[in-house]
């Protein structure tokens, strides 16, 4: 995608002179940008989480964690992997196998300087899962061993049916929360891939809670009732890695969290960070898909349906109806773009082309957040987003430092927004 220019097809070309009606097509060529490719990063990476520590920026990419200085202008802005634990040189005393080939990368999160991970792999004898932390100040030097074990199970696989556990982690800024899932292997396949596939159908639930974690403390919260687990006759639910969609923070009072089921979600609300409680105004029964606390009093929340609610804090508004989903927020304001929100785009379930629409801009400057909407023209639309491939693009997050904009995406690479060098009245995309 070096040096890449998005322009009209021939076919397009042709039927232009075919049908004389060039309008459209001359002002798409005439105000088609350069989109540069900044770093040495896959144009497909696929991050599912993005953090900064430090001078760092960190993405998890499945099986590997990448990192790069934040320096645009430095030599060292190039992507490199971070060395991660292998579970033989940081393994507690009752668990000391380490992973096999290719362990998953079940998450990653960000508490104050430290990065936390999950994860998890599968071999012929063991499965093995936990949880690791690392304090990457400088990351060319993080070897295996740097790594502290907070969580490690080893399980043996002596027969046709083996338990393991499945974490998943969450950030509030305040805190670390732990999706915790007890798997049982019910049927044995000697194709089983090296490492656990997400949403195995060969899985099945027991026991799922959430944890909160304070690294002296753990109170475990049951979340067993929270959201219908849906078996069929075999007893095999579907999709189970992770049945805690996300869990923010307002802060100042409220933490907010969201639980998907087979078919339905429930939104939760905490005044001590350990205790939730359904909120009774919560949209109809359909699966949530993100949320966002925008401040002490008003909440956003995405569903399958293709809507944004807006919670004032007693009730909720539906804003928009989509084919496509609704996730990850970002606020605009240090961008010199006040009072406003992106939102990503995904697609949805029944689209198998990962395509989405980029991102939508909601405008928040009212205190009356009745009267919130879209705003028809996005931040960079007159530059390059709209001549780019990130226009099309299912975005599944974003990552705001400052004057710069990460937004990563299910296929289409990971994108920065700066100002542009060569004219800094404008902002343009380009990507990693």
């Amino acid at each position: 995608m070096k040096n890449l220019f998005k322009i009209a097809s021939l076919v397009a070309i042709f039927s232009l002179f075919a049908a004389c009606n060039d309008k459209g097509i001359f002002y798409s060529l005439e105000n088609e940008e350069l989109v540069q490719e900044k770093n040495n990063l896959n144009n497909s990476a696929i991050f599912s989480n993005m953090v900064k520590i430090g001078n760092y920026y960190f993405g998890n990419a499945g099986t590997k964690i990448y990192y790069r200085n934040i320096s645009s202008d430095s030599t060292l802005d190039d992507w490199s992997e971070l060395a991660l634990p292998n579970g033989s040189d940081n393994t507690p005393v009752d668990a000391n196998e380490p992973f096999s080939s290719y362990p998953a990368v079940t998450s990653m999160v960000q508490i104050g300087t430290e990065l936390y991970i999950s994860m998890s792999s599968a071999s012929d004898s063991y499965f093995i899962s936990g949880i690791f932390r690392v304090s990457p100040s400088d990351p060319s030097s993080v070897i295996s061993s740097s790594w502290t074990p907070e969580i490690k199970t080893v399980v043996e696989r002596t027969s046709t049916t083996h338990d393991s556990n499945i974490y998943r982690l969450f950030s509030t800024g305040t805190g670390l929360y732990i999706n915790r899932v007890n798997f049982t292997y019910t049927s044995f396949n000697d194709n089983i891939p090296d490492t656990i596939p997400g949403g195995s159908s060969l899985f099945y639930t027991a026991s799922p809670n959430l944890i909160d974690y304070d690294l002296n403390n753990t109170t475990s919260i049951d979340i067993s009732t929270f959201a219908k687990y849906d078996a069929d006759s075999e007893g095999v639910v579907e999709n189970m890695i992770a049945k805690v969609e996300n869990i923010v923070y307002d802060g100042t009072a409220n933490y907010w969290l969201i639980i998907n089921g087979e078919s339905e979600g429930k939104l939760y609300k905490s005044t001590d960070a350990t205790t939730f409680n359904p909120v009774a105004a919560s949209p109809a029964s359909v699966r949530y898909v993100d949320i966002f606390a925008y401040d002490a009093t008003r909440l956003l929340l995405t569903d399958t349906a293709g809507l944004l609610h807006i919670y004032n804090g007693s009730a909720f508004r539906e804003l928009t109806n989509s084919d496509v989903w609704l996730k990850g927020f970002a606020r605009l304001d240090t961008l010199g773009t006040t009072n406003q929100l992106i939102i990503g785009t995904i697609a949805n379930k029944t689209d198998t082309t990962n395509d989405g629409e980029g991102y939508v801009q909601l405008n928040v400057s009212s205190s009356d957040d009745g009267v919130w909407d879209w705003v028809d023209i996005n931040f960079s639309d007159e530059n390059n987003y709209l001549s780019s491939d990130l226009s099309g693009a299912s975005i599944t997050g974003f990552l705001a430092d400052g004057d710069r904009l990460f937004a990563y995406t299910a296929a289409n690479g990971v994108w920065i927004n700066e100002v542009d060098q060569d004219d800094n009245t404008k902002r343009i995309w380009a990507i990693e």
